[in-house]
C-alpha cells in the first residue's frame, strides 16, 4: 500500500525549486565579469571613470579595512591608461590617499563623502575631504556629498542642506 503524500509536500517542494534557481540567478549576476580593453580609439580617454578598490573578499562594509596605497596606485595606473579622472564615493578604507596617488599618474579626482545617520561619522568624512581639497586643489575637481542618503531615508533634505553649509 502506498503512502498518500502530505498536502504541504508538493508546494515547499516547488517553493525549494524556485528558491534555488533565484538564488542561483543572483548568484550568476554578481559574478565578476573580465572585461576586455575599453571598445573606443585607445588614443582618446574617458573624461571620468567611477573606482573603488574593493577586490576579493575586501568590502567598504567592514569599517577597520584600510586598502593598501599600492594596491590603489596599481589600480590608478591602469586607469590612467584609458581616463583623466576618478570619482571615488567615500574617503574611508584607505581612499584618502586618492588625490595624492592620482596627481602621480596626472588623473583629476571628484571626491565623494558617503554620508549615513552617524552624525558623528558624518562630521569626520566632511573634515577629511575638506582636508583633501586643501591639501590637493589642483587634482580634487569637485565634491559628491549625499548622493543616495535621501534615497536611502538616512536623512531629510533639511539635514543634508545643513550639511553642505
Amino acid at each position: 500500500m502506498r503512502a498518500q503524500p502530505n498536502s504541504l509536500e508538493l508546494p515547499l517542494a516547488l517553493l525549494v525549486i524556485s528558491l534555488s534557481i533565484i538564488a542561483a540567478v543572483w548568484w550568476w549576476l554578481a559574478s565578476p565579469v573580465m572585461l576586455p580593453r575599453p571598445p573606443f580609439d585607445p588614443a582618446t580617454k574617458m573624461d571620468c571613470v567611477s573606482y573603488a578598490p574593493f577586490k576579493g573578499l575586501q568590502s567598504p562594509w567592514t569599517p577597520d579595512l584600510v586598502i593598501s596605497s599600492e594596491q590603489i596606485a596599481q589600480d590608478l595606473f591602469e586607469i590612467a591608461k584609458i581616463s583623466r579622472c576618478v570619482r571615488i564615493y567615500s574617503v574611508d578604507n584607505g581612499l584618502d590617499k586618492v588625490p595624492e596617488l592620482a596627481s602621480r599618474f596626472g588623473l583629476k579626482v571628484v571626491l565623494g563623502i558617503w554620508i549615513g545617520r552617524d552624525h558623528v561619522k558624518n562630521a569626520e568624512m566632511v573634515e577629511a575631504t575638506m582636508s583633501l581639497l586643501k591639501d590637493h586643489a589642483n587634482v580634487v575637481t569637485s565634491i559628491i556629498v549625499g548622493s543616495e542618503v535621501i534615497l536611502r531615508g538616512e536623512m531629510n533634505a533639511a539635514d543634508l542642506r545643513e550639511i553642505l553649509r
